[in-house]
């Protein structure tokens, strides 16, 4: 509710932070850091595991564990002077912790991670820009308006296109809609009026029982962004 009221206010930010740092908070002191074996060439990943539950993959270089270091880098990135290797750092421990913390804590809560990254990547988007984005847009079809819901739409003023930004957990399923959305929007308002810009989560497929990771599916870890 407070990033939905104004994704990019301060409140969210304090609201996303603190998630963050009960997570981390969380991983700390309940769960158990395991090594992973990793195909991915050059990076070793870990994860967290309490009893017989096990959380997705985490990079050991991005991601960030300490409360303290994480504060730090988010009051930088606030005050628009956090370094590219801080940020990196940031947004993929912001991205990450809830979603392991939550795995761990109710491992049959699918939707809340996903929830979560929307509101975090909704909140990076709206801060940047200075805009706060619309998840619903007008469509004239047929001499009739019709509403179509979309995860983000952000308008940045008549003199930039609009921005489109669908967010997906993953590149399966229902991660076409992504195109179909782009798609109609090209064909209400023309081709050169809105930039589809698709965040992705992390493709690296974990297998449970070996402890051992797939090759990755994408060139980075983390969150990934593909223009559309």
């Amino acid at each position: 509710m407070t990033c939905s009221a104004d994704y990019k206010g301060i409140d969210a930010s304090k609201a996303i932070f603190e998630l963050v740092a009960v997570s981390l908070t969380f991983l700390r002191s309940s769960c158990e850091p395991i090594s992973l074996t990793s195909k991915v060439s050059s990076k070793e990943y870990f994860t967290f595991t309490n009893g017989t539950v096990i959380a997705r993959p985490a990079n050991k270089h991005l991601f960030v564990r300490g409360i303290t270091t994480i504060r730090k880098l988010w009051k930088d990135w606030l005050a628009d002077r956090i370094t590219p290797e801080g940020f990196s750092k940031l947004s993929y421990t912001a991205a990450l912790a809830p979603c392991l913390a939550m795995e761990i804590f109710d491992r049959q809560n699918k939707k809340g991670p996903a929830t979560y990254f929307e509101c975090y990547i909704g909140h990076l988007f709206a801060k940047t820009v200075g805009v706060n984005p619309t998840k619903a847009v007008r469509l004239p079809i047929q001499n009739r308006d019709v509403l179509m819901t979309m995860d983000f739409l952000i308008d940045v003023g008549s003199q930039h296109r609009k921005i489109h930004v669908p967010v997906k957990m993953s590149t399966r399923e229902r991660v076409v809609q992504a195109w179909a959305h782009q798609r109609l929007l090209d064909a209400a308002y023309g081709n050169n009026v809105c930039k589809g810009i698709m965040v992705l989560f992390s493709e690296t497929k974990l297998d449970s029982d070996r402890l051992r990771l797939s090759k990755s599916a994408f060139p980075i870890s983390g969150w990934h962004i593909k223009l559309i």
